[in-house]
């Protein structure tokens, strides 16, 4: 091999390692108690600037990735497209688990945020077994394999992150696992019984968590609450596939991608907080069920317009975007964008967050967890 791709390979290395070992960091349990005895920041609160280290870190990885253009497989025909196929729905499945089960605001920690600066409660963090939560225990962690492997063209490079960022992600998932055990403890392990760690236990308990009592989820009870986030979604990724176009591996490329990502956050967030402020429907929810209701629509935003602008790309032009882009883009959109939201439709309706202050719920296997 090239010399320079070597060092090439190991400074592609360095990133991803350094990508799990800062995430590593910061989600440590120690380091939240240091932070909430030092600043007051609660576990969850931190959630939020968690997030921001790992679109920072992300987008500075992006910025000095070397690819390496040595081919490890290009598949033709057939195979091409059931690679193509089985990539993009992988990537509809992530998008998916985190829009329909779970609370993206509270996973992210947009909403933990927001409610602190409301001197309000936030919505509590809930166990649910909607979709493939009932068979298992992270199936965001599972989505990662094909969304890394399934690539039509595997270039040496895209190969080294998909085998690196998996390995990391087993050995994350499995001491995860005995963390919440160790956390979270009876209720934890019962769930352990009837739920795989990435795999579904088909023979083992092919019921799941059936029969568990978790809360279910409300957010998609009323699917009319979350048109403007897909109307927006829908509008957003055509734009960036009519002025962006199948992005490379080029800084001023990436930079404008993101850029754009942002400015579509602040301007998709006026947006939605306006659409809903007016709204009698949407003016009957609880605090928390509005923090909850304006995160999913952000998200939307920003999930349809990534698939979007993809499919436009592949359909027109026979290429996608830099799937690099996607992770710092996605989280932008969602968390910037539900913090604008709030900001504007609480504005604009600030009697609804008065009057908050009441007693908190028990704590819920997940806020046991995140403390």
């Amino acid at each position: 091999m090239d010399s320079t791709y070597a060092l090439d390979l190991l400074i592609d290395f360095a990133l991803i390692a350094g990508f799990g070992i800062q995430h590593s960091i910061v989600a440590m349990v120690r380091l939240k108690r240091a932070v909430q005895r030092i600043t007051g920041l609660d576990p969850i609160s931190w959630r939020g600037v968690q997030s921001f280290i790992n679109v920072s870190y992300l987008l500075m990885a992006c910025i000095l990735w070397r690819e390496v253009p040595i081919l490890i497989w290009d598949l033709q025909g057939i195979w091409y497209w059931a690679a193509g196929v089985t990539l993009l729905a992988s990537w509809a499945w992530y998008f998916q688990i985190h829009l329909f089960e779970y609370d993206c605001g509270m996973a992210f920690g947009s909403s933990a945020v927001l409610a602190r600066l409301h001197n309000a409660k936030p919505p509590p963090m809930e166990m649910w077994k909607v979709g493939t939560r009932r068979w298992l225990r992270f199936p965001v962690h599972t989505a990662f394999f094909p969304m890394f492997f399934a690539f039509p063209r595997m270039t040496a490079s895209m190969l080294l992150l998909a085998v690196v960022a998996n390995v990391a992600n087993i050995i994350g998932t499995v001491l995860y696992d005995r963390r919440l055990e160790f956390l979270v403890k009876d209720v934890y392990r019962q769930y352990q019984k009837v739920t795989g760690l990435l795999l579904p236990p088909i023979l083992r308990a092919p019921a799941g968590a059936r029969d568990m009592n978790f809360p279910s989820p409300w957010h998609w009870s009323h699917v009319g609450h979350n048109l403007p986030g897909l109307v927006l979604g829908l509008l957003v990724g055509t734009l960036f596939w009519k002025h962006l176009g199948p992005t490379g591996l080029v800084t001023g490329e990436l930079i404008r991608a993101w850029s754009s990502a942002f400015l579509a956050a602040v301007t998709g967030g006026v947006l939605i907080g306006l659409a809903h402020a007016p709204r009698s429907a949407a003016l009957e929810l609880s605090y928390q069920r509005l923090l909850t209701m304006l995160a999913t629509n952000t998200a939307l935003m920003s999930a349809v317009s990534l698939l979007t602008w993809t499919v436009l790309c592949f359909v027109t032009q026979g290429r996608i975007p830099l799937l690099y882009l996607f992770f710092p883009m996605w989280m932008t959109m969602l968390w910037l964008g539900h913090i604008v939201a709030s900001t504007v439709f609480f504005g604009l309706r600030p009697s609804l967050v008065a009057g908050q202050q009441t007693s908190p719920p028990p704590p819920t296997a997940d806020a046991k967890a995140a403390s």
